[in-house]
């Protein structure tokens, strides 16, 4: 979304269980016995798409096990800090301070 500042590609949109949600799907390496890791920034993240689709969806993330044959754990965000702090660390970023000055000028002044 050239208006919002920020890309990135979307695994699913659609349906799960009669509820519309953006997914993304994860591979991990996990323990047996151990909670598989949901990353609070994969949240931000599928807030970001739901916002760049211009819907008011939750975002579901889906870890597929590397190791363990079968595994498989979904977390559903509705967590309503997502999408603020999302642009919160999209603002740095395009400060002085952040990366993505540099880059952004590169794409968008040539």
């Amino acid at each position: 979304s050239e208006q919002l500042g920020f890309g990135g590609r979307i695994d699913f949109v659609g349906e799960v269980n009669n509820i519309r949600l953006v997914v993304d799907w994860k591979t991990q390496e996990t323990q047996p016995g151990n909670s598989i890791q949901f990353y609070p920034e994969w949240g931000c993240q599928l807030a970001a798409y739901a916002k760049g689709i211009e819907e008011d969806i939750f975002g579901l993330s889906v870890v597929i096990s590397r190791n363990e044959p079968g595994r498989i754990q979904s977390y559903l965000w509705t967590e309503d800090w997502l999408w603020p702090a999302f642009e919160a660390c999209k603002y740095i970023w395009y400060t002085p301070i952040g990366g993505g000055a540099s880059l952004r000028d590169r794409i968008f002044n040539g």
